[in-house]
């Protein structure tokens, strides 16, 4: 790792320094495994620190667990970095592992999918195929370490992913081309063998609704979006005025009421606007309804959102 000129930032993450709770505690740590059938609950595995950088575990692992599933002459896997080691994540780097092979599954990995969006970073088309995902430490003043990476973390929702989407957090919005490129370097630096995992950032393009993607259909509605804005629309009885329709815009909080119920009320993926948030009211084609249009601008410009709220109503 190298430094880097950063802002320093303050999270609420449950860990402050090195020797806190997400270190583990003894010479094991835990990784997940996510299916790709969404039916099957995402694994917690662990595996020994012993290997450190050179011999790493997951690594190892990933790598036999693919070369099985594909039936390969040789073990591989492809590495996807999530989120880069820096200041404001304290120097936590989270990659994803998958299948690089020929005949690799085209089934979508929804999960592993919003995970990787919601770190900030967007895609041309879905993740597919099983994945493992882990984290480490790397700090220059420190031995590289695995630690832990628990189930709960692989929640979208989680709160490494959006610290991992901020400014200065690692991620998609937070690290910059030179960090992940080194990333990268220092990985590549261990691949000396055939089979060699093969490194990737995570590419750009539309998913969720972006630029013309189907729309995200939910309970209450749907929403789709932009680089700049997202769009939530619902339909609401005929005859519905703007008036019968309260909506609370706030930084990173979203509620609209129609007729004094509450449609939908959540935490936002990212922030917004408040001030440039719209909303119109539009006939239905149908003559039998109408659409309660709302317009979200986004403070973060170029972000993908891979979902609207972390909880609706």
């Amino acid at each position: 790792l190298h430094s880097y000129s950063t802002p320093s930032y303050h999270y609420n993450l449950h860990y402050t320094n090195r020797s806190s709770a997400t270190m583990s505690n003894d010479n094991t740590f835990t990784y997940v495994k996510i299916p790709v059938n969404s039916e099957e609950p995402i694994e917690e595995l662990s595996a020994s620190k012993a290997g450190g950088l050179e011999k790493d575990a997951l690594i190892k692992n990933a790598k036999a667990y693919f070369q099985l599933e594909s039936n390969a002459d040789h073990p591989s896997c492809e590495i996807m970095a999530l989120s880069v080691p820096l200041p404001g994540n304290q120097y936590r780097a989270v990659s994803l592992y998958l299948r690089d092979s020929p005949g690799a599954s085209t089934q979508q990995n929804e999960r592993a999918t919003k995970l990787v969006t919601a770190c900030g970073h967007s895609l041309p088309k879905p993740i597919c195929g099983d994945v493992f995902v882990g984290r480490a430490y790397d700090n220059e003043e420190f031995e590289w370490e695995r630690v832990d990476f628990p189930v709960s973390d692989a929640s979208p929702a989680a709160a490494w992913c959006r610290v991992a989407r901020s400014q200065g957090g690692g991620g998609g919005q937070g690290g910059s081309a030179s960090s992940l490129n080194n990333l990268v370097q220092q990985q590549m630096n261990i691949a000396g063998s055939a089979g060699a995992p093969q490194i990737v950032a995570p590419p750009v393009q539309s998913l969720y609704g972006m630029d013309g993607a189907p729309a995200v259909e939910q309970g209450w509605g749907s929403w789709t979006q932009t680089a700049d804005e997202v769009e939530v629309k619902l339909v609401v009885p005929s005859g519905t005025k703007s008036k019968d329709c309260k909506i609370s815009f706030k930084r990173n909080q979203l509620s609209i009421a129609v007729h004094g119920e509450t449609k939908m009320s959540g935490v936002l993926f990212s922030a917004i606007v408040p001030d440039e948030c719209t909303y119109t009211m539009e006939d239905a084609k149908d003559g039998t309804s109408r659409d309660l249009c709302v317009t979200l601008t986004k403070a973060n410009e170029g972000s993908t959102w891979s979902f609207l709220t972390e909880e609706t109503t």
